[in-house]
């Protein structure tokens, strides 16, 4: 009684990533300039004009198509597994091969991190560096023949079993640590502000908790510290709508 729950999380945040990191100009500056990260990247992508108005009310089709591209062709999911996404095997081929096409830079990071982990590493590790200063580290690193040719191999953090690894992993590992520094920067800016209290954090969303009489001004000064880029990355561009609610509703 008497409070509200503020719930802020961050729009695409694994997109606008891995568009800063491939260095997608395109995409960016049209995110920058407000318009939603799946029509920029679909214009990017020569998929869209952007002339008949906001993807989402013009084509939703294609936003969505767009949106499973960036959720997964990204991370180099194949056609079957992509296809089980969007129930329609044929077309979760025709969207991983439409990916691959219009995103060379990220079919580029794919393979040079695949090479970076093999030369790079010393005694059978490595350690991906993180722009926070952090880094994802690698352990047991080999090579063995697999169904398609040579595989690279390593140890997991989580059970310590050895799993093969590619170049769309290593992507995910990178663009998620990326993430997970962007949240816990914002993290640090917002404790102990008078205006709230923290509550939890989800994945990519933070909840606070504020009196009622002050949710506005503590939801938009919330806004305003979580959209500002770490030291580390500042050219990265970050969106957040804050909601104030009653509850939590996931």
């Amino acid at each position: 009684r008497g409070h509200k729950m503020i719930i802020a999380d961050y729009s695409a945040i694994e997109g606008v990533v891995l568009a800063w990191v491939s260095k997608d100009k395109t995409t960016l500056d049209l995110f920058r300039q407000g318009k939603d990260f799946y029509e920029s990247n679909a214009i990017s992508m020569g998929l869209y004009d952007g002339d008949r108005g906001p993807l989402k009310s013009v084509d939703p089709d294609l936003r969505q198509r767009v949106k499973v591209m960036s959720l997964g062709a990204q991370y180099r999911m194949g056609g079957q597994r992509l296809g089980d996404l969007v129930d329609d095997l044929e077309l979760g081929k025709e969207l991983v091969r439409l990916f691959r096409e219009l995103n060379p830079a990220v079919v580029s990071l794919w393979s040079r991190l695949e090479t970076r982990i093999l030369e790079d590493s010393e005694g059978g590790k490595w350690r991906m560096p993180l722009p926070s200063g952090r880094s994802i580290r690698y352990e047991n690193i080999h090579t063995k023949e697999g169904k398609y040719g040579e595989e690279i191999w390593c140890q997991t953090s989580k059970d310590r079993s050895v799993r093969p690894i590619n170049g769309g992993l290593l992507v995910e590992n990178l663009v998620q640590g990326i993430a997970r520094d962007v949240l816990a920067d914002a993290l640090l800016k917002q404790d102990g502000n008078p205006l709230w209290s923290l509550l939890w954090t989800i994945h990519d969303e933070i909840v606070f908790e504020s009196e009622a009489q002050v949710a506005e001004t503590a939801s938009a000064e919330i806004k305003k510290l979580m959209e500002e880029p770490p030291s580390w990355a500042s050219d990265l561009p970050l969106r957040v709508e804050p909601e104030i609610t009653n509850k939590f509703k996931k």
